[in-house]
Order: structure tokens, then C-alpha cells, then sequence
């Protein structure tokens, strides 16, 4: 399996760097956070029994693509929304 990590979003409430990387291991992508803004995210947003990888959030590659628009929806309309550094 390969395995690539790239920037995923960003809030502006960390504007040195994004709030999420991701890892593309095939069928199953890791979205890990890396921002507090990123981690209060998936306490808020993300079921309950959603399966965890250390602090990555195992997610199946057909549903990865809902990500950034439903992070973007989170977030207050004058911050930067920057998908896909």
C-alpha cells in the first residue's frame, strides 16, 4: 500500500498550516488532525463509534471526498477555505 500525506484545509485559525493531512493507503484514507481547531471538529461533527487509528480517523476512500465540503461548512464564513495544498 502506498501511503501520502498532503495538506487537507485550511481554517485561518491556524495560518502557518492546515487543520487536517490525510494518508492515501488504498482503500481506506487516514484523516488525521493537527490543529485544536481540527480536533474540536471531529469531537463535534463525527459519530461517536467512528474507527480511530492513534488520533487519524480511518475513513473509506468513497466517502473521503465529503470531507472538505463539510468541514467548510463548520467554519465561520470569514476564514480562508483553502482545500487541497
Amino acid at each position: 500500500m502506498s501511503s501520502h500525506s498532503d495538506s487537507f484545509v485550511c481554517s485561518g485559525s491556524s495560518p502557518t498550516g492546515p487543520d487536517f493531512m490525510y494518508e492515501n493507503h488504498g482503500s481506506v484514507f487516514l484523516l488525521r488532525p493537527i490543529s485544536p481547531t481540527a480536533f474540536l471538529w471531529i469531537h463535534e461533527n463525527l459519530p461517536a463509534d467512528r474507527q480511530m487509528f492513534g488520533n487519524a480517523v480511518a475513513v473509506e476512500r468513497r466517502y473521503f471526498a465529503e470531507f472538505p465540503k463539510k468541514y467548510q461548512n463548520h467554519l465561520d464564513p470569514g476564514m480562508a477555505n483553502a482545500f487541497f495544498r
